[in-house]
């Protein structure tokens, strides 16, 4: 393989050259404790959700760059190690998973690398990289008509020394951006820009600093004349941040921040929310013992370093970053104590924080190349992990569900929070002041409002993208958690507001409304369904149950379980004056137990299990045969079960 042009920086001004470092990913919620819902696992942030391993789609290879059209259409790129020479890399994911496909190669037995996809529809994907069958590489090009991928003439900027295109970026259909450097150490890489004008390749003007090595990792476009590229260049003693802009006519270099002169900066990806906001990431190298992350915004005006953390303690590399928003921004590469592991960072509109993600193995090799959204919730990215005797494709995934009334997604006026430990993440935020409003945007088909029933509660109305959903009476005489939902929605971004209305029912005490969280993504399995398994339950009727029918036991071990997918599910059942107790357990471990008494009768009681791992698992409800001492009976309740992903 071509060796990355930063080790050969290194080489120059250290002394040394990197082992595994990474090449830049491109393109592109007060009820009582018997009826509150209880998160058994939280995420690490407010975003709401977490990351997750997800099935490798390719043994010996590795995946660099990913695109993805929508939360189950996506595209990742690399290479493969199972031959006498690396070839092309191709995987794609569908609603069934993540599965390799053909991909073509230049020459038989030749050298083949593909470093970035950008996909501007499901039929019309590119894809960049390098080949050799001699000693020489040159551009390599891919396209994606929607059946089957094939490669494209691709020109270059000098046939006589190596050429290779590190990054893809479409804006439209006719209109992508590709870009790298031409040359090899005899002969210092300059930076290679080439686009497509619906028709064909073709190399551009692209300017450079100085007579050393300039080359060009990422590159992203806001539209036809307003486009982004970044990487480095040499000194001579170091390197340098590099960052070009494109407006339409012609490519120039914009001033760049670097830290301390005496330290190496390195530009590894880029992505712009608009024109005046966007990001790019990399490392600074202090020494040859330790480099941090290196992350720079531009407001409009100019580029700046922001502040970054740095959990590994010999060195930390961010080779992506992907935006869905001004407040949402996803960053990912590897850190290092003593052997690389994944490094996941989050920018929530104010500052940059470290979130959780998995790993093969602490004691393999585990890196993250490159990272795309289909929208907020949904999200994926690359890499690869290396053991003992190969590298494999490392494909993790980000899902949310749960969204707690704290998330910076949901906007208060004259709201104030509380704390209790029976509210859905220990917190809620409360108001009765007439006209009071929470605003929550979300993407999705549907979504869960998780309040509040009691005796001083009062009346809220609710609006979707303005389309009034009716008001939500929420008065009960005892205290409990309550969940509303609204299916049946577009997939695409939604707005829904609460507005405390100031009334409320005859027999309550004020007019409170609670928002306690918001649950997005959901699949509802009704009581009466074939894949919930029941031993003797009885069914019955009732205009307040979900669905109107339920079912219902009071012997002592009878069980219903429900075999599902997602990362959460809710129990969806009732508590009143003769209701019994009942265990919790989801793929054979006890989670909770549940008292469902209550002095009234109340329907669609929401018992929640969120932060499970991404996948298959198995959630049974227990008769104990036992109650409260005040409770007349011991029946239990299945009115549905909701999973979440």
């Amino acid at each position: 393989m071509t060796p990355p042009l930063r080790s050969w920086i290194f080489a120059l001004s250290m002394g040394t050259a990197m082992g595994l470092s990474g090449l830049g990913a491109i393109t592109t919620a007060g009820a009582t404790s018997t009826t509150h819902a209880r998160t058994v696992a939280q995420a690490s942030l407010t975003t709401g959700g977490t990351w997750s391993l997800s099935a490798t789609p390719k043994k010996g290879g590795q995946l660099l760059s990913i695109s993805c059209i929508s939360a189950t259409n996506c595209w990742a790129v690399g290479d493969s190690f199972f031959h006498t020479n690396p070839q092309t890399l191709i995987a794609h994911s569908t609603a069934f998973g993540w599965a390799v496909v053909a991909s073509p190669n230049v020459g038989t037995g030749g050298f083949n690398y593909l470093y970035s996809v950008s996909c501007p529809s499901s039929t019309d994907c590119w894809a960049v990289g390098e080949a050799a069958t001699s000693g020489i590489f040159q551009t390599l090009i891919e396209h994606y008509n929607g059946s089957t991928w094939a490669i494209v003439s691709s020109p270059n900027g000098n046939v006589t020394v190596d050429n290779r295109l590190s990054s893809v970026a479409c804006a439209s259909a006719s209109y992508c951006i590709s870009v790298g450097e031409v040359g090899d150490p005899a002969s210092p890489p300059r930076t290679l820009i080439e686009q497509y004008n619906g028709t064909t390749w073709a190399v551009v003007a692209s300017p450079n600093v100085g007579s050393n090595v300039n080359a060009l990792e990422s590159v992203r476009c806001v539209g036809t004349s307003d486009c982004w590229a970044v990487g480095y260049y040499s000194n001579g003693a170091n390197a340098r941040t590099l960052i070009e802009q494109y407006n339409g006519s012609a490519w120039a270099i914009v001033s760049s921040p670097n830290t301390a002169a005496a330290q190496d900066n390195y530009l590894t990806d880029v992505t712009c929310v608009n024109a005046a906001d966007c990001w790019t990431v990399g490392e600074s190298c202090v020494s040859i013992s330790y480099c941090p992350t290196l992350i720079g915004h531009y407001n409009g005006s100019g580029w700046a370093i922001v502040s970054s953390p740095d959990p590994g303690s010999i060195s930390n590399t961010l080779d992506g970053v992907t935006c869905v928003g001004a407040d949402e921004c996803w960053a990912v590469g590897y850190q290092n104590s003593g052997v690389d592991q994944t490094l996941v960072e989050h920018f929530d509109g104010s500052a940059w924080t470290v979130a959780n993600s998995p790993n093969t193995s602490s004691g393999e090799y585990n890196d993250l190349q490159g990272v795309n959204c289909a929208d907020a919730n949904d999200c994926a990215a690359v890499g690869f992990s290396l053991g003992a005797t190969f590298y494999q494709g490392l494909v993790e995934q980000y899902s949310t569900t749960t969204f707690q009334e704290s998330n910076v997604r949901v906007a208060y006026d004259s709201w104030r929070g509380l704390i209790d430990p029976t509210a859905d993440g220990g917190t809620y935020e409360v108001s009765r002041t007439k006209g009071a409003t929470a605003t929550f945007k979300f993407f999705g088909t549907g979504l869960y409002w998780e309040t509040r029933k009691g005796p001083s509660q009062g009346v809220a109305s609710v609006r979707i993208d303005g389309v009034n959903k009716g008001n939500v009476d929420l008065y009960a005489a005892s205290s409990q958690n309550f969940s509303q939902g609204y299916s049946g929605l577009t997939s695409k971004n939604h707005t829904i507001v609460i507005t405390v209305t100031g009334t409320k029912d005859a027999l309550s005490g004020n007019a409170n409304v609670a928002v306690d969280a918001f649950i997005v993504g959901f699949t509802t399995t009704q009581e009466a369904s074939p894949t919930v398994t029941y031993d003797g339950w009885t069914g019955a009727t009732s205009p307040s149950a979900s669905g109107g029918t339920y079912r219902t036991d009071g012997k002592a071990k009878a069980t219903s379980s429900l075999a599902f997918t997602g990362t959460g599910v809710t129990w969806v059942t009732a508590t009143g004056p003769s209701e019994g107790k009942a265990t919790v357990t989801v793929d054979g471990s006890v989670v909770e137990t549940v008292d469902l008494y209550s002095p009234t009768v109340a329907w669609q009681v929401a018992e929640a299990i969120t932060g499970l791992t991404s996948g298959s698992h198995t959630i049974t409800i227990t008769v104990l045969g036992t109650k409260d001492a005040v409770s007349a009976g011991t029946q239990v309740v299945v009115d549905a079960f909701i999973a979440s992903w």
